[in-house]
Order: structure tokens, then C-alpha cells, then sequence
């Protein structure tokens, strides 16, 4: 999912696009404004955040920056970054966060800043 919305706040999570199946592909998107994985699920979760580049770095870092040669390592940590959207999707794509058996975070500066969260199904 890509997550623009930051109403992870308050559990308003209206707005949000709901999508289904490869992380990487247009293999299916849904229409469906609410989405549920079965409760014996075993889930993975990636998500990407991209935060604002800082407007005091000189260019030559802000290209490093956007080139993925310098990446973000201020705050927010990974891990809590983890923990907002697990516990922002509880009762909305999952009944449980312990069906989440896989967790990828990355963190990256971008002109566009956003976070991306992709919930799926592990494969066998």
C-alpha cells in the first residue's frame, strides 16, 4: 500500500488504497475499500519510508542523498517505524500482528516524502 495519508494518528484511516497481490507488479488491484487477511494468515510486511531531504545539505550531498548513496539514519528509528503501521493496521488489514512472520524496513530520502506499506501473504 501507499500510504500518503497520515491519519495513523488517530485510527482514521479513510482515504487509504487498498491493494493486493506481488508487491512489485499490477498483478491485481482492488477496488475494495476494506480488506481483511483470514485469521491464520502468515503475513509479510515491507515498508519503505521515504523522508524530506533537509534543505540545509549542500547539492553535492543532496544528489548522494537522492541516489540512495547516503541513506536516512536520523529519527524516526526502523523499528518504530515498524511499529506505528503494525499497530495503525490492527483490526483494518489483520485481527492480529503476530501474524506478521516477516517484516522488511527501509528508510530513504526523497523529493517526495511518503511511506510505502505493502502487507502480503508469505508463499511457500
Amino acid at each position: 500500500h501507499s500510504i500518503i495519508n497520515g491519519g495513523f494518528e488517530s485510527a482514521d484511516l479513510s482515504g487509504w488504497t487498498i491493494e493486493y497481490g506481488d508487491a512489485f507488479s499490477d498483478y491485481c488491484v482492488s477496488s475494495q475499500k476494506t480488506f481483511m487477511f483470514d485469521d491464520d494468515a502468515q503475513l509479510e510486511m515491507r515498508i519503505i519510508a521515504y523522508s524530506p531531504i533537509p534543505k540545509s545539505v549542500s547539492k553535492k550531498v543532496r544528489e548522494k542523498m537522492l541516489s540512495g548513496e547516503i541513506r536516512h539514519t536520523k529519527k524516526s528509528d526502523a523499528d518504530n517505524v515498524a511499529k506505528i503501521f503494525a499497530d495503525a493496521l490492527l483490526n483494518v488489514a489483520y485481527h492480529d500482528d503476530n501474524h506478521i512472520c516477516t517484516l522488511h524496513v527501509e528508510k530513504w530520502y526523497s523529493d517526495q516524502p511518503r511511506t510505502e506499506v505493502t502487507i502480503s501473504e508469505v508463499c511457500e
